[in-house]
């Protein structure tokens, strides 16, 4: 089988399915003509792999798009800021902010306890940086603990300045551009700041449009000799600022994914079924993979595994892992997420990132290029399953380089695109045959 692999997910495979691709539908944002023209191309790529029962399925989407914002602060300087997506409008917000630390349970649990007034204030979390160790939690879970105790604002403070500055692929500088919550939409004013001293006191200004539509989930099958069931799947949709085919957020991925289906098609003595997905809406809330993840909720126990490619390659950097065990991380409740700790496996023997580690390893990528991060640093598509209680795995390639104008084609490496994708394939053939 490795030898399928080689041949279907070749270098110049997947950079000449990436390249056709992102050149038609170099416009994908969610409920647009780019993105439904590009998950009707993704449906035909299915039929043409072999899968069986392709269809492109219509889910509303509605959701709030910033135009605009200002954030300044008690001074009356303007902050370096970004809305995180899916926020509401709010119009000359003053509003007094509160320190909460890294947003964990266990900093409000000392901030009450101290006699902070939490209610009706801004909150203001940092981020903790990565690995273990750090003491992080998400985004999902800094927000809902802010709203839970009463904020009326919630800012995020990086540990980093913005890019992209002048910023491109090679370059010493990435930019660092975590601009959206992705499951979970904020409901308050919702920013991201810059690093640098954080404020007393803010005015914010976002004004948000919102927005009423459709996007698409598109599925397919390879049928097993069980009900059991592996999900593999990419990201269909890229931003509004991602306008010259977004290649490492998420195209490459589509193309992957469309090969890798096509190489397991020909595999014998497959136990397991395979559904392939291409998910519309990851950018305003994975709202495509939610509605397949729901649709599991009664019984996450069938589906063994959800393997996600998504912004898995691009020119230079490292490429981290992170896996969830099972076990239902929020209960099945979407609205809440999830906190990191206790719930990602990463570090696990056996888990699904040690397992695709391995056949990294095996394919011949190089391991100083890999790194087991205990938590995935952004949210996609495999995290709704995660929260279902279904066992899921996500390697992302850092430094980042999404949701801007130099996410395009020059920046990618198709070489190691194919090592990353040959050793998703490996892994799938072993989930597949139990």
């Amino acid at each position: 089988m490795a030898s399928v692999f080689d041949e279907d997910l070749s270098s110049e495979a997947v950079r000449d399915l990436t390249s056709s691709f992102c050149s038609e539908f170099p416009e994908r944002m969610a409920g647009g003509p780019g993105e439904e023209g590009a998950a009707r191309a993704a449906a035909e790529l299915f039929r043409e792999a072999g899968l069986d029962d392709v269809r492109v399925e219509e889910i509303d989407l509605e959701v709030f798009r910033a135009r605009s914002w200002e954030v300044r602060d008690e001074r009356g300087r303007e902050m370096v800021a970004r809305p995180l997506l899916g926020v509401p409008p709010c119009d000359g917000l003053d509003i007094e902010v509160v320190d909460v630390g890294l947003g964990r349970e266990e900093d409000y649990e000392r901030l009450r306890a101290g006699g902070t007034q939490l209610d009706g204030t801004a909150h203001l979390a940092r981020r903790g940086g990565n690995g273990p160790g750090t003491g992080e939690c998400d985004r999902f879970e800094k927000l809902h603990n802010a709203k839970a105790a009463g904020a009326a604002a919630f800012l995020y403070q990086m540990d980093v300045a913005f890019g992209p500055a002048g910023w491109l692929p090679g370059d010493a500088a990435p930019p660092a551009l975590e601009c959206g919550l992705g499951d979970l939409y904020p409901s308050i004013p919702a920013v991201t700041l810059a690093a640098g001293e954080a404020p007393e006191r803010v005015r914010l200004t976002v004004g948000s449009v919102e927005e009423r539509g459709t996007t698409w989930l598109v599925r397919g099958a390879l049928a097993g000799a069980t009900d059991e069931e592996v999900i593999l799947g990419a990201q269909l949709d890229a931003v509004e600022e991602a306008r010259y085919g977004a290649p490492y957020d998420n195209g490459a991925g589509v193309a992957a994914v469309a090969l890798l289906a096509r190489a397991l098609a020909r595999s014998e003595g497959r136990r397991r079924t395979l559904t392939v997905c291409a998910f519309g809406a990851e950018e305003p809330g994975t709202i495509a993979s939610r509605y397949l993840a729901a649709e599991r909720l009664d019984d996450p126990e069938r589906t063994v595994a959800m393997v996600n490619l998504d912004s898995f390659t691009h020119r230079d950097g490292w490429l981290g892992l992170s896996s969830y065990t099972r076990g239902a991380m929020g209960e099945g409740d979407f609205s809440r997420g999830a906190p990191y700790g206790g719930t990602a496996d990463t570090h696990v023997e056996g888990s699904l990132a040690r397992r695709l580690a391995s056949k990294l390893e095996q394919v011949g990528y190089r391991a100083e290029r890999t790194y087991l991060t205990g938590r995935a640093e952004w949210t996609s598509d495999h995290y709704p399953f995660a929260i279902v209680g279904i066992p899921s795995v996500w390697a992302f390639k850092k430094p980042v380089l999404f949701h801007c104008e130099y996410d395009v084609l020059a920046g990618m490496d198709w070489d190691d695109a194919s090592l990353i994708a040959r050793a998703h394939g490996l892994l799938l053939e072993d989930l597949l045959a139990g």
